[in-house]
């Protein structure tokens, strides 16, 4: 925001005034001992004392009004700019405020993700290392985006098959009875009530989504659980090498 100046002629304008004010006043009081009986101008022309003192009063109240509206004019110039940098203010304020809301978020988007890493803290081993961090995943997603359940299931693309699911909810949810084909899944149906968000890879093979019962989520939400499904992914990749290896 650029610095406020106040303008020097009001200062000038001052003095000017006061110069003068005290020069018309102290004429004025001088005048009935300078002149008696008038002042004669050419001989012919005589200015009555009354008629003199008359004339100062009236320069000097005619330069008083000069000058107030000077300050008048200067005094809307500064009202102007100070309702300018208020404005102006008021506006950074609100960038500042915004700036301040979108650092706490992206500190809240690393802290999740950082406990996601650290709760997932080897690659699966065997079926229940892969159910258990797919359950763990669930949870994160619940948590996020403040469903009473989450759904995280991966998807074969050549027959549309489920290829691994897990339901986490509270008792008695949703989820335990909800069903979704996985056509409209690959097909990016809107299902009223439902927030279905995938994975960002694009695999050819399978699809992983994480389906919740919140529609409305913010956007910050959305990238946690995209990630979310993310991680899950990787690790069904991880886990499906590891059975080939095997087998």
């Amino acid at each position: 925001m650029s610095g406020f100046k106040a303008n020097p002629n009001l200062s000038f304008y001052k003095k000017v005034y006061v110069l003068i004010m005290v020069i018309l006043l102290s004429a004025i009081i001088a005048m009935p001992l300078l002149i008696r009986g008038g002042l004669a101008l050419g001989g012919r022309v005589v200015i009555e004392e009354e008629l003199l003192e008359m004339m100062l009063t009236a320069l000097l109240l005619a330069i008083a009004y000069l000058i107030s509206r000077q300050y008048e004019r200067k005094l809307r110039e500064n009202q102007k700019r100070i309702a300018q940098l208020a404005l102006e203010q008021r506006r950074l304020t609100s960038s500042l405020s915004e700036a301040f809301q979108y650092i706490g978020t992206v500190n809240v988007e690393v802290s999740e993700l950082q406990n996601l890493f650290c709760d997932l803290d080897r690659y699966p081993q065997s079926k229940n290392d892969f159910k258990n961090m797919l359950c763990i995943l669930g949870d994160k997603a619940m948590a996020l985006t403040r469903s009473d359940w989450a759904i995280i299931r991966i998807i074969g693309l050549d027959q549309l098959r489920t290829l691994k699911e897990c339901r986490r909810g509270k008792v008695n949810a949703e989820a335990s009875t909800l069903r979704i084909s996985n056509r409209a899944i690959t097909d990016e149906e809107k299902i009223d009530g439902l927030c279905i968000i995938a994975s960002r890879q694009r695999s050819p093979y399978f699809k992983t989504v994480c389906i919740t019962g919140k529609s409305d989520l913010p956007a910050e939400a959305r990238r946690m659980v995209e990630a979310i499904a993310g991680i899950a992914e990787m690790l069904f990749l991880i886990f499906s090498l590891q059975c080939e290896k095997r087998d």
